[in-house]
């Protein structure tokens, strides 16, 4: 393991063009215990070459010791070749972040960063300040379709979206999810998640949210008359 310690750190910018920087670490720092950074990984849009056991960049090394002569080698293929920092996307990973913590309900987080080059490597850092998050006041629905509306409120004891819950995007899009098989299950097999939209009005000076939940109808029909939604029943069946 000394070893391989040893060859690592003389070796992992080999391969590394002069006028470019290995992509040695990422940090995030976050200050709300509440948040998981671990979750953040899946915004980075450039992530750092592999590690085993936490921090030997294995795959790397064998790579880096193989012939620089030599395209094609059985080193390269099991090896991963160096991450190089790409400015452009260290960007879009920060826009990534801070378009994450909005959908969370963060609406004020501030993403900075921090970046050390140095011997060929750069050492990123992401700083978050979260700030509080808005919470949900008021939930109302606008259903155009009136017998869509009554099977939507008998099942709204299970509603995913909740007066005094933080405001999540995600948990949105599960809520429609949830109506939509809701109402398949009642027959309107044809009810997608597309005719379910929201829309969010947001009090700056309590940090609440009012949501609108709003189911619309297929569309008009060839005389002007506005679609409900069908029903399908068994008209018959057959068994074999």
């Amino acid at each position: 393991m000394l070893a391989v310690l040893l060859l690592y750190g003389c070796r992992s910018t080999r391969f590394v063009p002069d006028d470019m920087y290995l992509l040695s670490d990422i940090d995030i720092n976050i200050d709300n215990k509440q948040v998981d950074k671990n979750e953040f990984a899946n915004y980075l849009r450039q992530k750092e070459n592999l590690k085993i056991l936490g921090f030997i960049k294995f795959h790397l090394w064998l790579y880096n010791i193989s012939d620089k002569n030599k395209e094609k080698s059985m080193l390269r293929e099991i090896g991963e070749p160096p991450v190089i920092y790409d400015q452009g996307l260290h960007e879009k990973s920060m826009e990534q972040i801070s378009q994450y913590l909005y959908n969370k309900g963060y609406y004020q987080a501030k993403v900075s960063d921090e970046v050390e080059l140095k011997n060929k490597k750069a050492f990123l850092t992401y700083k978050i300040q979260t700030g509080d998050p808005y919470l949900i006041r008021n939930i109302n629905h606008e259903i155009k379709d009136t017998v869509i509306a009554k099977y939507i409120e008998k099942a709204n004891d299970e509603t995913l979206i909740k007066s005094g819950d933080i405001f999540d995007v995600d948990i949105l899009d599960k809520e429609r999810s949830r109506i939509r098989r809701i109402l398949n299950d009642e027959g309107f097999y044809k009810f997608v998640e597309d005719y379910i939209h929201f829309r969010i009005d947001s009090l700056l000076n309590n940090k609440m949210a009012d949501i609108y939940m709003i189911v619309e109808n297929p569309g008009s029909s060839t005389d002007g008359n506005v679609k409900s939604h069908k029903k399908y029943n068994i008209k018959d069946y057959e068994i074999s």
